[in-house]
């Protein structure tokens, strides 16, 4: 059985591959929007009509990632490859995206999509990539779990690290046209710096064409989707991963709206600081809350990861009905963000399992098209944030001029703390009624799977 190398720096090496990936994403996150409208002073038309073709070809070209991954083949191993190649990719079109070319706006704002678009898609490669590695570093069910909670701890420290890196960097580079593209280009050598680290330390644990030597049988394009797509287990994982990024995204959409009609606009002066602590929170929950509730429920991620929703659903129906005083609710926020580190420590160990499902029925390896549809139900889950966020500000014709704001708080505490609670708990339920696989099958499954590549290179 694969093992890894030294366990705590093979998982910490990977966590800090995805913070860097995390922060990286986090330029544009932040920043796109600003530079649009501040740095190359495009007009409200032309930002409108980049965010919204940016954002549709970006989903729409997640559907292709899986099959980018099946077809190409480079040396150094088939995910393992990209962790080399992406961040290259991603230093060009990421830094680009952040430069007005031309006077013309029209040729410019051309210019930003078709790079957005390529940076997106390389990015999103690279990121099914360092998500699938948990699968091609060891073969240990034990193991891939701590690996699963290191990645998500990379994707629970990115804002707090980005929050305290960005803006001195941002205030040191001053009014200049090319400060957003200075800072996606800091960041990006970071991301590339810990994917290359990563690389290197995985040497020989992904198979490369020339080690396979027909031990493993290829899959078409054909059987890979259609495994996937016949695999509940993956189709349960697929709507967590959905509604864990839609309720968090949708908190942080509406997080001005309820800080300042909600709570009254006292605690709005430290709404950043909330931000930080609410991303340190979930980072400290995978310290302090992750390992007792995987030891309560012996192991089991799905029930630990339901637990979790369980228990920020709770927390946030408290808040909306109770409505305590701004300060209380800020504390009931930052003890569900605790609670919350368990769905991102675990989706990825949950998906990995999936993977191996398809893999085990279709008796072919389809691990990568399955670890690439892992970037999808995240854009999929912010596409459905949109909707849900345009139409409560729709319901109550929202204006930052208003005089009459008397239908907001509630508006904004059910968009904040409702809507987010539902969503936990829907997907939650859904998960424990579809999703039947747990540990012991997992390793049941790739025992036979190992066995059945073994007989075939005979």
């Amino acid at each position: 059985m694969k093992k890894l190398k030294n366990p705590t720096v093979d998982c910490v090496l990977l966590g800090l591959a995805k913070l860097g990936f995390a922060m990286m994403t986090c330029c544009e996150l932040y920043y796109f929007s600003p530079f649009l409208t501040d740095g190359a002073k495009f007009s409200a038309a032309t930002v409108a009509m980049i965010l919204s073709v940016t954002s549709v070809i970006d989903f729409i070209a997640s559907f292709l990632l899986g099959f980018i991954m099946e077809l190409v083949r480079m040396p150094w191993g088939k995910y393992r490859s990209w962790l080399l190649v992406a961040p290259v990719g991603v230093m060009i079109f990421g830094t680009l995206f952040f430069v007005r070319i031309s006077d013309d706006e029209m040729t410019s704002a051309i210019f930003v999509i078709v790079t957005f678009v390529i940076a997106h898609v390389i990015w999103s490669i690279g990121e099914a990539a360092v998500n699938s590695m948990s699968l091609v570093m060891t073969d240990d069910i034990e193991e891939r779990g701590r690996l699963s909670v290191w990645l998500g701890r990379g994707s629970m420290g990115n804002t707090l690290a980005f929050g305290v890196l960005a803006s001195p960097i941002l205030g040191m580079l001053g009014s200049s046209k090319y400060a957003y593209a200075v800072l996606a280009v800091i960041f990006e050598l970071i991301y590339l710096l810990a994917f290359w680290v990563l690389f290197f330390r995985t040497k020989g644990c992904d198979e490369t064409n020339a080690s396979a030597k027909g031990s493993r049988q290829k899959s078409s394009l054909g059987t890979a989707l259609k495994y996937a797509l016949s695999n509940p287990n993956l189709l349960a994982t697929m709507l967590i991963v959905a509604g864990t990024y839609c309720y968090m995204i949708t908190q942080s959409a509406s997080m001005f709206y309820y800080f300042n009609f909600t709570l009254g606009g006292s605690v709005l002066g430290i709404m950043s600081l909330v931000i930080s602590l609410i991303s340190a929170g979930r980072l400290i929950g995978s310290f302090v809350i992750v390992p007792p509730t995987m030891k309560l429920f012996k192991g089991n991620k799905q029930r630990s990861l339901v637990f979790g929703f369980f228990v920020m659903g709770a927390i946030y129906i408290a808040g909306y009905i109770l409505r305590p005083s701004p300060y209380a609710a800020i504390a009931l926020i930052l003890i569900a963000s605790l609670f919350g580190s368990l769905p991102l420590a675990m989706w990825q160990g949950l998906f990995s399992d999936s993977a191996v499902y398809s893999e085990y029925k279709a008796g072919k390896d389809v691990k990568g098209f399955v670890m690439s549809l892992s970037v999808m139900p995240v854009k999929l889950g912010i596409t459905v944030k949109s909707f849900i966020v345009s139409a409560v500000l729709v319901s109550v014709n929202y204006s930052a001029d208003a005089v009459d704001t008397t239908a907001y708080p509630d508006a904004f505490a059910l968009l904040y703390l409702l809507v987010p609670a539902v969503v936990c708990i829907v997907v939650a339920v859904v998960h424990l009624l579809v999703y039947r696989l747990n540990e012991e099958k997992v390793a049941e499954m790739q025992k036979e799977i190992a066995e059945n590549y073994e007989k075939a290179a005979v």
